[in-house]
């Protein structure tokens, strides 16, 4: 990590949003697997990833790779870890929770939804058509 400590790779990639947020955000409780989704989508130039601008990321006095942003955040999030681990598994089962609220009703509307009307079984003749216009409705025969 180059020297620097693992909160300001926090500063600086995640400014105001706590560990508890962040982790929170995810479905996963796994810091790795977080930090590595959040790192792949961070815009990255030549392997160097943005800070809040692009401006701001090569007026410092030293630019990361993914790879490096990726160890800071991960160690931060190790370091408070007993800040953020309730939080995150409250917030994950709250999703869980609302997901399988909603499958279940959805699976209900779909129970009490009429069946599909049954298919005539003589159909409508089909139309005419217009004079002039070739009829593309059959396919020749041989493509049948």
């Amino acid at each position: 990590m180059a020297g620097m400590k693992a909160q300001e790779f926090w500063d600086i990639y995640l400014g105001a949003m706590t560990p508890a947020e962040f982790m929170a955000a995810f479905d996963d409780p796994e810091p790795e697997h977080c930090v590595a989704v959040y790192v792949r989508q961070r815009p990255a130039f030549f392997g160097i990833v943005r800070r809040g601008s692009w401006r701001e990321t090569f007026r410092a006095e030293r630019q990361f790779n993914r790879t490096e942003v990726a160890a800071g955040l991960t160690a931060w999030l190790e370091e408070t870890r007993e800040q953020w681990e309730e939080p995150a598994a409250g917030a994950r089962a709250e999703r869980a929770a609302r997901r399988a609220e909603q499958e279940a009703r959805m699976a209900a509307l779909a129970a009490a939804a009429p069946p599909p009307p049954a298919a005539a079984e003589d159909p409508a003749p089909a139309a005419e058509p217009a004079p002039g216009v070739p009829d593309i409705t059959d396919p020749a025969p041989e493509q049948a």
